[in-house]
């Protein structure tokens, strides 16, 4: 299968599922994502992520405090905010041969 566009692949309250051989590229929030945390048993393997957009600000500050995120119109799940390719809160999930890709959007000289 392959995603364009929102979302990626969100498995919400669901356990032993495979999800195997996934492009999801050019996706706004998370690509693949475990969504509520009691997803169990799930077995995630072989699938690309690349080139992942916030919706929205991104999360983020400048110190320890952060950045308050709020379900809304604009932002359904908070969680976007600091998109990944790869989420899940729940460690009981297996996840195989997956590839991140996201390019560099700094200015940062390297000197």
């Amino acid at each position: 299968m392959g995603i364009c566009g929102v979302p990626g692949v969100v498995i919400h309250g669901t356990s032993g599922l495979l999800v195997k051989g996934n492009v999801a590229f050019h996706v706004d929030g998370n690509c693949f994502y475990l969504e509520d945390g009691v997803e169990e048993n799930n077995w995630l393997e072989g699938n690309f992520a690349g080139f992942i957009h916030t919706i929205g600000a991104p999360a983020g500050g400048n110190d320890q405090t952060g950045s308050l995120h709020i379900q809304g119109e604009g932002l359904e799940q908070p969680a976007d905010a600091a998109a990944s390719g790869f989420y899940s809160g729940n460690p009981n999930n297996v996840w195989l041969r997956y590839l991140l890709y996201q390019p560099c959007t700094c200015t940062h000289s390297g000197a």
